[in-house]
């Protein structure tokens, strides 16, 4: 029930047919899908408990990143209303994917899902247009393609959603696949290219240029890496940059667009800086109007976390996605599927890491959603749940058996007294030290145990945090002084 209940979820999160079909808002689809998650959780064969919330440090920072959000806001109670169901989706999955199988089978429901969404969003402009999107395509839009629901309703948020489904289809139909699964994964990928093309966004050309570089050279040889890198700085920038709309990037103060983003960034860094606690979960446009006379969106899911929550905020936020990349660069694998599963899992934060540079997607059930997976993945290496296929196959002994077709001789000999050795002085015996040395080379070294040896964070772990978050303000200055 619970595992049905979290695909069913990630249905509707993507379709949300309650936005576009009246008798579907009447139904409240996400509050029945909830209540069937928690029934699900309270009844899962391997039983509940409040002790199974609380096992790695993913699920320790999501729940100390809930408590300073709603501390810090305005009015805690109504924050507590609106996110707290973020969080608690979050302990759902995390308890729902319970094994390897299922990790697999929510991730590939989750990139159909975006390819159901581009195939919707293209197919508007050829008349099948249920979600009525098209006059804003063509109006207000310009042209850049939408689809006209909440999440998906601007050009650069439909097209950051296309980016890391890109490398998700890859690892999961292509990547140590046969041919035929291979092929079918050719329509998906030109769809997502094709709804990405029609958005017409800067941002996502970039976040999925960054990703396809990262997820191509992960755990690849150096020399491997050298040669993607150089590949990628010459042919592939050169194609980039014959995109639509990316030779802006050589003038950006001439461009409306980014000099907005220059404004919220420099309030943001100001209200960062000036402010303890920040304005409060989801108050950015709210505290951007009180200073301009009018609302704007963050555009950086950085810049809206450090303006809302302050330097602690921003910290925590920063800290659950080290988490996630110590989980999947620490993994070690050697069954094919976990090792599928780094993969997509590690396409996926690095297309959020980068994309958050550019869109305000923080407080999007989402990001939470792609912890919650990282935070269940982190489980199955522990053998928190079910094991991992490599140590489960028990250990094969070999023993000499007998044969029984053997025969058996008997004979009326007397039996012969055990031999003595013979003691020959002429030869002196070599002490052990003397013994012929062995080539270490010739040993190979023992493989590590599948699984992961990190779950709790060390002063190691806090100075990385310290340190990339001082490496996102630097970013965030930078940015400002520079579009």
């Amino acid at each position: 029930m619970d595992f049905i209940a979290v695909i069913l979820f990630i249905i509707l999160y993507h379709i949300r047919p309650h936005e576009w079909i009246g008798a579907a808002a009447a139904l409240r689809p996400a509050m029945v899908t909830m209540l069937m998650a928690l029934y699900g959780t309270f009844t899962r064969e391997n039983g509940f408990s409040l002790a199974l919330l609380l096992k790695t440090p993913h699920d320790w920072l999501m729940l100390a990143y809930f408590g300073w959000i709603v501390v810090t806001a305005p009015s805690p109670v109504e924050t507590f209303k609106s996110s707290y169901s973020l969080f608690l989706y979050y302990y759902v999955i995390v308890l729902a994917l319970s094994s390897v199988e299922r990790i697999r089978k929510f991730l590939a429901c989750w990139a159909i899902m975006v390819v159901v969404v581009a195939c919707l969003a293209v197919a508007s402009e050829f008349g099948f247009d249920p979600m009525h999107g098209q006059d804003m395509t063509q109006g207000m839009m310009k042209g850049r393609l939408i689809l006209n629901v909440s999440i998906f309703q601007n050009p650069n948020a439909l097209g950051h959603s296309m980016v890391p489904a890109f490398g998700m289809l890859y690892f999961l139909y292509f990547w140590k696949r046969f041919f035929a699964v291979k092929l079918s994964m050719l329509p998906m990928v030109a769809m997502l290219a094709w709804c990405l093309f029609l958005t017409v966004s800067k941002g996502a050309f970039l976040s999925a240029f960054a990703t396809a570089l990262a997820g191509y050279s992960f755990r690849r040889p150096l020399i491997v890496k050298v040669l993607i890198g150089v590949v990628s700085i010459t042919v592939g920038w050169a194609a980039l940059k014959s995109l639509p709309r990316m030779q802006e990037l050589d003038r950006p103060s001439a461009e409306g667009g980014i000099q907005g983003r220059v404004w919220v960034f420099r309030w943001g860094l100001h209200t960062f800086f000036n402010t303890s606690n920040g304005v409060g979960w989801e108050h950015f446009a709210e505290g951007f109007a009180r200073h301009s006379g009018f609302p704007k969106a963050p555009h950086s899911s950085y810049v809206a976390v450090g303006a809302e929550l302050g330097k602690p905020g921003l910290c925590l936020f920063i800290a659950i996605i080290y988490a996630c990349f110590a989980t999947l660069v620490r993994a070690k694998t050697e069954d094919d599927e976990v090792e599928r599963i780094r993969r997509v899992l590690f396409v996926m934060v690095v297309a959020y890491v980068v994309s958050s540079w550019m869109v305000g997607w923080s407080s999007r059930a989402s990001f939470f959603v792609m912890i919650a997976v990282v935070g269940a993945y982190q489980r199955q290496l522990l053998g928190l749940n079910e094991k991992l296929p490599s140590v489960e196959a028990p250990a094969r002994v070999r023993r000499r058996v007998k044969p029984a077709s053997e025969p058996v001789v008997e004979t009326n000999a007397p039996s012969m007294p055990p031999a003595v050795p013979i003691r020959r002085r002429h030869r002196r015996q070599l002490p052990p030290a003397a013994t012929a040395p062995v080539d270490k080379a010739q040993t190979p070294a023992p493989k590590p145990e599948p699984g992961i040896k990190w779950n709790s964070f060390s002063w190691k772990d806090y100075v990385m945090v310290g340190i990339c978050t001082y490496a996102v303000v630097r970013i965030w200055s930078y940015a400002i002084s520079t579009m």
